[in-house]
């Protein structure tokens, strides 16, 4: 917990930057940080599971070092499992709360004429 207080903490304080509203504090922590270790933690996922995978041929027919590898493998794809569930997550919390800058629909701008008013101010382009 004081981990995750002190990487979501030290940016902001760090570059004296406020965030203005919640949105804008949730998509940085996402960018910032949750992005990039999740990158890092598939990454040692795929590294443990490759290294079971080589341990497991390297073991031949010793039945205690086959067990030890599959127990490797086994992990690895739990971990991945777990790190691309997480990765979901995070991908519909910020589209169910139109976190995500490509998805917030910009306002419609009302002119003098209606000629300036079209559809496509609502479609989020």
């Amino acid at each position: 917990m004081i981990t995750l207080l002190t990487f979501t903490a030290v940016p902001a304080v760090a570059f004296a930057q406020r965030s203005t509203d919640f949105a804008s504090l949730v998509q940085r922590i996402t960018t910032s940080i949750l992005n990039p270790a999740l990158i890092l933690l598939m990454g040692i996922a795929v590294v443990l599971f490759l290294w079971g995978v080589v341990k497991y041929i390297q073991s031949g027919d010793k039945a205690e070092q086959r067990t030890e590898s599959i127990r490797f493998m086994v992990w690895g794809v739990i971990a991945l499992f777990v790190m691309v569930s997480v990765y979901g997550l995070i991908t519909v919390i910020e589209r169910t709360f139109n976190l995500d800058n490509s998805t917030i629909p910009t306002p419609p701008q009302f002119g003098g004429s209606s000629s300036e008013f079209s559809v496509s101010d609502f479609s989020g382009e």
